[in-house]
């Protein structure tokens, strides 16, 4: 049988961690332009759009979405997770797979469209959009296959020029759609631009075509793995409905759309962690017959983004409640809480993620599920009661404990499968401890000096913040942060090519 052409080798960690670093650098290109790209759209949103509209997009958005995750069922993972190249007809197999699911989560959306609309009490104009939103899952069904083939490969600076090209034009066509007070439809035309673009992008790049013929007995044998990875997928896009569906009921569309703005907001630094965590599925699926290998590679990861949220996160929660009201408008002062929290969770969520990212790639794709199903109960469970009783102001605090939870559980299984990660638990949260703990003094100064006046509040507790650091590091010698810092600035830095 016809094989895919492909570059890496199981047994050369060498190669995979080259070509790993490489896709890390690109796509820290690609993604501090998208950082840029956010925050221009934010800005000029911000001053277009209101709380109801960012909800009533939330609340479709979510809907569709489960359909997304259900039109991959995992088989491309797969893929990319075995350990030799895959033939045509695999290939194919899984892309006319994915086809037929995509049918059946779009028409099921669509017949299903006027009971959610009465169940989430939205607008008769909701029902359209769900229509459109559901039929643009084919723009990523049909990508998915060609852009499993360049991932396998670790081909990402191809795949940083064609995510680049479909976020410039994302941003650009939602800023004109608001602009011509299309309210939640600019948020929904922007989505449905993106796709089309990125789907030309990814067909033009990828070396990939439907070859082959399909066969139900490669369904049967990938369907093992990935439908457990699929919905390890699945049941978080489940466990963020809580936002839409307890917040929406409860205290209506405009609160929805406060949490939805916050968790945009202070979701900006994942899109670094990003970077990382995607490249370090395929490249951790190549390295897990070297459990020493693994285990240097995930502890270097974790102990560089550790250091670096450590710091940058802190930094968010100290000055947005002076930067939101002045960038933002007063509009979107309630949602304050609920950035600084959610900052928080970030760091916490960027080393979750390469857990998860481990556990899948050596293969326990079903003990992460379990965790994950656990973790979305006691999402779905403490939500309601902390809305119910306490309103936004207990949403922030509640969901950043249970994702620490979730952690500490993840190293926890982490090192008891892997023998070359004996000291995961550890790089896990050092930096964390100590970079919350510096915050907790922060704020704490700033409130004793300045209670009552929040410019002045926030300048001290930003001054003490760096000045904690500066000592914790002139005392260990810079073993703390600016270490790991360092080590990742190196990473970054550009390779000279040898003649």
């Amino acid at each position: 049988m016809a094989v895919l052409e492909t570059n890496i080798q199981p047994s050369s960690p060498a190669l995979v961690k080259a070509r790993a670093v490489s896709g890390i650098k690109i796509l820290t290109m690609r993604t501090l332009i998208s950082i840029v790209l956010r925050i221009i759209s934010s800005l000029v949103l911000a001053h277009l759009l209101f709380p109801r509209d960012y909800g009533l997009f939330a609340v479709v958005s979510y809907i569709t979405g489960l359909g997304m995750f259900l039109c991959d069922v995992g088989l491309s993972s797969a893929l990319v997770r075995q350990s030799h190249a895959p033939t045509k007809d695999e290939s194919v197999t899984v892309f006319w797979c994915q086809q037929i699911f995509t049918t059946l989560a779009s028409a099921t959306i669509i017949l299903s469209a006027p009971w959610m609309v009465h169940l989430y009490g939205l607008s008769s104009a909701a029902h359209l959009l769900i229509v459109s939103m559901s039929l643009g899952l084919f723009f990523s069904s049909l990508r998915i296959v060609p852009m499993m083939a360049l991932e396998r490969d670790l081909q990402f600076p191809t795949i940083a020029r064609c995510e680049l090209t479909e976020n410039v034009v994302q941003t650009i066509s939602t800023i004109a759609l608001a602009s011509l007070h299309w309210g939640a439809w600019a948020l929904v035309g922007g989505c449905l631009l993106r796709g089309v673009v990125g789907l030309i992008c990814v067909w033009a790049a990828s070396p990939w075509r439907p070859e082959g013929k399909f066969q139900f007995a490669i369904v049967k044998r990938l369907a093992a793995f990935g439908f457990a990875f699929q919905l390890n997928a699945i049941v978080p896009s489940l466990v963020s409905g809580w936002a839409p569906m307890i917040v929406g009921r409860i205290l209506g569309v405009a609160a929805v759309g406060l949490v939805g703005w916050a968790t945009n907001i202070a979701s900006v630094p994942l899109m670094l962690s990003g970077i990382i965590n995607r490249v370090a599925f395929p490249s951790y699926s190549r390295l897990q017959a070297d459990p020493e290998a693994l285990g240097r590679y995930l502890g270097s990861s974790i102990r560089r983004l550790g250091a670096l949220f450590s710091l940058l996160c802190p930094l968010v929660v100290i000055a947005c409640p002076v930067l939101i009201p002045l960038l933002f408008r007063a509009r979107w002062a309630p949602a304050i809480p609920l950035v600084q929290w959610f900052s928080l969770e970030c760091a916490v969520l960027t080393i979750t993620g390469l857990l998860a990212s481990t556990q899948n790639a050596t293969g326990l794709a079903g003990e992460r599920l379990a965790v994950t199903i656990g973790v979305g109960a006691m999402r779905w469970s403490v939500a309601y009661i902390v809305v119910r009783h306490f309103g936004l102001v207990g949403i922030g605090p509640s969901m950043f404990m249970i994702s620490l939870s979730e952690m500490g559980l993840s190293s926890y299984l982490v090192r008891r499968r892997n023998s070359g990660c004996k000291r995961v638990t550890r790089e896990v949260f050092e930096p964390i401890v100590i970079g919350g703990g510096l915050l907790a003094v922060s704020l704490a100064g700033g409130w004793a000096v300045a209670s009552g006046h929040l410019l002045l509040q926030t300048t001290v507790s930003l001054f003490l913040f760096l000045l904690s650091v500066s000592l914790l590091e002139a005392f260990t010698r810079g073993r703390v942060f600016l270490k790991e810092i360092h080590a990742l600035t190196m990473m970054m830095r550009p390779t000279e090519q040898k003649a």
